[in-house]
């Protein structure tokens, strides 16, 4: 029997947000189409933790503490519990030998020093533009470089995120190309559930709900979102309009932020932030139009769900990938920042059935084409080029 071949996939979480769905969705094909024996190294948990347990054995960098668990936060304090912990990653990831290692993001510089030893080649997706880049280096939770220098070849997200690597990091472009996200596992849901959400959320029957979603935070433009909802409110007060933004924890600060700002705005009754859920179906199926306000989007999960429920997405130009997936009369892009222009564009969007239906049949059937190639197949073509020879390897590399 042919033995399998072996592959140590690291990542930073297990959360409910784009890159973790999408690391999910490649690891379930490598396991289940492509026959990969798994082992996953991740910085944090998170609410996906079970489902990637299901995939292969999941070891995670950071001991998951809960609140109430005052003694074991007292061990960790005054005892130097992570030594011994990385010193069992190490031996235990060595022993596993992989053939290829697999990094599905650039933020795991840490994870990369408890693999000195293992010289497999590596293949690192980077879905991350400058900010984040930035933000992780500075906050001394990453070194970008550590991973540059090891990786042997790069699958970017987009093209944007493709140029920041090569303009900013001095990446090889021969070592980088781009592979778009076909998100092939999302399904349409019938159209039976949409009432049903809007009356459990409170929202005006017949309203025209733009929604966002995502994780509350300045780089997705939440703040954006409020004053493109103060604009809509201004220009025409007497239409039923609604925004909902699907993401975060009610304890969350921005989600707190969000409440006030919007009360503060006089708009909080057209206004609402539901909490992330693992299964956002309903929320899709229920609004009318997608604004993406992110002010750095390396490609768009989110833009990708929408689409294959077929609604109309407005995003900015200048904003990374998601101005890739829209143009070409797939969306609409306004100018960079600019609330009103946005505002604007919702109400033609509404206004004109026929342009609403054209972007978004556009927009459809550019993402079934994406999903018909299949990413996943892309990668793991890759992963599979990386591991036959050195003399492949060395091409790469």
């Amino acid at each position: 029997m042919k033995n399998k071949k072996k592959i140590l996939l690291l990542g930073n979480d297990a959360s409910l947000t784009g890159a973790p769905i999408i690391f999910k969705q490649i690891i379930t094909y490598l396991v289940k189409e492509e026959n990969w024996e798994v082992k996953i190294l991740l910085m944090n948990g998170g609410k996906q933790l079970e489902e990637f347990e299901q995939l292969g054995a999941v070891y995670l960098r950071q001991l998951q503490v809960r609140e109430s668990d005052f003694l074991q936060k007292m061990l960790i304090r005054f005892f130097p519990v992570y030594r011994f912990r990385d010193y069992y990653l190490k031996r235990k990831l060595e022993k596993f030998n992989p053939d290829v290692v697999l990094c599905h993001t650039i933020v795991v510089a840490p994870l990369l020093d408890l693999i000195k030893e293992i010289k497999a080649p590596v293949l690192t997706m980077v879905y991350e533009l400058e900010y984040v880049i930035r933000l992780f280096n500075d906050l001394g939770m990453n070194n970008s470089q550590k991973v540059i220098e090891r990786t042997n070849y790069f699958i970017a997200a987009s093209d944007a995120v493709k140029d920041n690597l090569i303009l900013n990091h001095q990446v090889s472009e021969d070592k980088t190309e781009t592979v778009y996200n076909s998100n092939s596992d999302y399904q349409t849901l019938k159209e039976v559930s949409r009432d049903g959400w809007r009356q459990k959320n409170n929202i005006p029957e017949n309203a025209f709900v733009v929604g966002a979603c995502g994780w509350p935070s300045w780089r997705k433009g939440t703040d954006l979102f409020l004053r493109v909802a103060r604009e809509v409110r201004d220009l025409v007060p007497d239409r039923k309009f609604f925004f909902v933004w699907q993401g975060g924890r009610r304890k969350q600060s921005d989600f707190i932020q969000f409440e006030i700002e919007a009360k503060q705005l006089g708009i909080e009754d057209m206004i609402l932030m539901i909490p992330e859920v693992s299964d956002t179906h309903e929320f899709y199926n229920s609004i009318d139009l997608l604004l993406s306000t992110s002010r750095e989007e390396p490609f768009g999960t989110v833009i990708l769900e929408a689409g294959m429920y077929q609604k109309p997405i407005i995003a900015f130009e200048h904003a990374g990938g998601a101005e890739e997936i829209l143009s070409k009369q797939r969306g609409v892009l306004v100018p960079y920042g600019d609330a009103r222009e946005m505002s604007k564009a919702i109400f033609k969007l509404e206004g004109d059935k026929a342009l609403y239906k054209k972007i978004s049949s556009n927009l459809y059937l550019f993402l079934m084409e994406l999903k018909n190639n299949d990413s996943r197949k892309k990668v793991a073509e890759i992963l599979r080029q990386i591991c036959q020879s050195k003399s492949v390897v060395n091409k790469l590399s």
